[in-house]
């Protein structure tokens, strides 16, 4: 995340938070640079933990879009680089203690290296 996010205030807590889910993409071919446009929809999943005991004192389920805009390109037929940036947005999030939505919305910034099969 851009921003540091300390659940609970002055207490010593942590927060571990991931998500995943199905993307797709539509990109505009030819040329040198690919425009690409792309959306993940998907669900997190917050737990927020005691840094003294280690116990997991809260977790919760969130839904989670993430739209994004990058540009693709092939400089060798084996090769494909990338970069983008996106938004990730959060559903409402009420079991974490000291975490709102707002806490957990941020922009991305993705660098993309995929080796390849020839076309």
């Amino acid at each position: 995340m851009v921003q540091e996010v300390e659940p609970g205030g002055d207490r010593p807590l942590s927060l571990r938070f991931g998500y995943g889910g199905v993307g797709v993409e539509w990109r505009r071919e030819g040329g040198r640079a690919e425009p690409a446009v792309a959306l993940l929809a998907g669900a997190g999943h917050g737990r927020v933990i005691s840094r003294i005991t280690g116990l997991e004192l809260a977790s919760e389920n969130t839904f989670v879009l993430e739209p994004s805009v990058g540009l693709r390109s092939t400089p060798h037929p084996l090769l494909e680089l990338g970069v983008g940036g996106g938004f990730r947005w959060v559903s409402a999030v009420e079991q974490l203690p000291g975490i709102t939505r707002g806490g957990l919305r941020s922009w991305s910034l993705s660098f993309l290296v995929r080796l390849q099969q020839q076309r």
